[in-house]
């Protein structure tokens, strides 16, 4: 995003104004819609508690753990979680299982 802000003004002395109006709404835009992404990501996100709920109840429905562990940018900035599960023998049990803890 930051590049495409610093492209623009960069060319902006460079280029008929019919063309940077057209290149300021395609900026526009770009922000507008990465700023959507994150509040989408935003709402869902989940954090250390809520994954480990999420886990608990993947297990309580007989669901073996294979691998859980954050997903990270760049090595520091947690974005999201990895959960693979292995599924239960048959789903009838879990059915069941799923059943009674409704109850």
């Amino acid at each position: 995003m930051l590049d495409a802000v610093a492209k623009l003004l960069d060319t902006r002395g460079r280029m008929p104004l019919a063309r940077l109006l057209l290149e300021v709404d395609g900026v526009e835009h770009n922000v507008r819609a990465a700023s959507r992404r994150l509040a989408d990501l935003e709402r869902v996100a989940l954090d250390v508690n809520a994954f480990a709920k999420l886990e608990a109840i993947a297990i309580d429905l007989g669901f073996k753990i294979v691998n859980a562990q954050p997903q990270h940018h760049r090595a520091t900035n947690l974005v999201g979680w990895r959960l693979t599960l292995e599924k239960p023998p048959t789903h009838a049990w879990v059915s069941a299982k799923l059943s009674r803890r409704l109850e």
